[in-house]
């Protein structure tokens, strides 16, 4: 039998717009009725999540996921998912507060990789938002597996937090050549992948073809919430222009 997705979005409303495009398209459906349940709640009054971490002032932000988890229970979801990286460091407190199952898309991402580098020594790079570097959301995440991390150095840090804000939030698009200078710089470092561990990031993986290096964490988290809505994932690439 197949399971109500609920899904806390407008972190932001692109990211959210993608991830919804990206179950549609992966999910192995003949008819309207094979596609998955889902409630999608687009709460842009969620206050930004890297403020928070970085000025330390949780509450609202957290007062404000818990309500849009109230109401997705009494919408009788079976499982939540939140496309956005940086509020993965709010989940644990999340989860206390509910027994629907909460999917961490960092963690998922973190097993996705451990498991096709096959216990292979390989470092990952991590292309997110200041309050996911911060908080070493994937760091720590990856090190449970014994992957390392490399981290973008300060300035090219600017210029990832630049593609976040400055372009796909503000402008609803982002250049393809400045995402590839970042990635380029990642590569050279040494990185066997490198993750988009922010969902608007996932913007160039749909509507580019990037880089096999890349792992997109708003795929993995595609993956999972398809899987545990009991519907098969579609393994080919679907790519929107």
């Amino acid at each position: 039998m197949s399971k109500k997705l609920g899904i806390i979005g407008g972190m932001g409303p692109k990211a959210t717009s993608i991830f919804f495009s990206n179950i549609i398209n992966k999910t192995v459906a003949t008819n309207d009725r094979e596609h998955l349940e889902m409630i999608i709640l687009n709460d842009t009054k969620i206050p930004d999540r890297t403020a928070a971490i970085e000025g330390g002032e949780y509450q609202p932000l957290l007062n404000q996921l818990i309500s849009d988890v109230r109401i997705l229970e009494s919408l009788k979801v079976d499982n939540i998912a939140m496309p956005c990286n940086t509020s993965c460091f709010f989940i644990e407190e999340l989860q206390s507060q509910t027994n629907i199952p909460i999917i961490n898309m960092v963690e998922e991402t973190a097993k996705h990789i451990a498991n096709i580098s096959e216990k292979q020594n390989v470092t990952v790079g991590i292309l997110a938002t200041n309050g996911t570097i911060k908080s070493q959301l994937y760091t720590n995440a990856l090190q449970k597996y014994g992957i390392k991390c490399i981290e973008p150095d300060d300035v090219l840090q600017d210029h990832v937090m630049n593609l976040i804000y400055n372009q796909i939030k503000k402008n609803g698009h982002g250049n393809i050549s400045d995402f590839n200078y970042v990635l380029d710089r990642m590569i050279k470092y040494g990185c066997n992948y490198v993750i988009l561990g922010c969902t608007e990031l996932s913007y160039f993986n749909h509507n580019y073809f990037i880089s096999d290096y890349c792992i997109d964490a708003l795929e993995v988290l595609t993956k999972v919430s398809i899987e545990l809505s009991n519907k098969e994932y579609k393994k080919t690439l679907v790519l929107q222009n």
